[in-house]
């Protein structure tokens, strides 16, 4: 059997408030990170397709150090704001790393080397209008 007082002092650490900061940051970081991620795409397709054939690692090594740092830095400035609401001696260089390095290994390993693989065959531009032709044909156009 739990006792009353007990379970109270374990809910009284919970914020509702915070919970819900803690949501919606997470949620505009991760629109912000989609909108930015598109640009830079816009941007790599752009200034490397070339080089997306010749020098892949490279590319993929930018792009994930690019990408991960767009992610950790805004999503963890931003998360940590939230933090030191709780924990007011979380430095933010701390934190940011902290978002950081995982982001940059999730790049690097996974995201990055299927959008060099985007960029050299043609970007977002051949992606469009594949997905142009898709929509004509579902719609019977």
């Amino acid at each position: 059997m739990t006792d009353p007082d007990n379970r109270s002092a374990a809910w009284s650490w919970w914020n509702w408030r915070l919970f819900g900061r803690w949501m919606l940051v997470n949620a505009a970081a991760y629109v912000v990170i989609v909108v930015g991620g598109v640009a830079l795409e816009e941007f790599a397709w752009t200034t490397t397709r070339d080089l997306a054939d010749d020098h892949r690692l490279l590319v993929v090594l930018l792009v994930a150090i690019v990408g991960a740092g767009f992610q950790g830095t805004v999503l963890g400035r931003w998360q940590w704001r939230i933090l030191r609401e709780r924990v007011p001696d979380l430095p933010r260089r701390r934190w940011v790393m902290a978002t950081l390095v995982p982001s940059f290994l999730v790049w690097l390993l996974a995201i990055a080397p299927g959008a060099v693989d985007l960029i050299a065959q043609g970007g977002a531009h051949s992606a469009r209008s594949g997905m142009a032709s898709v929509r004509r044909s579902s719609w019977g156009r």
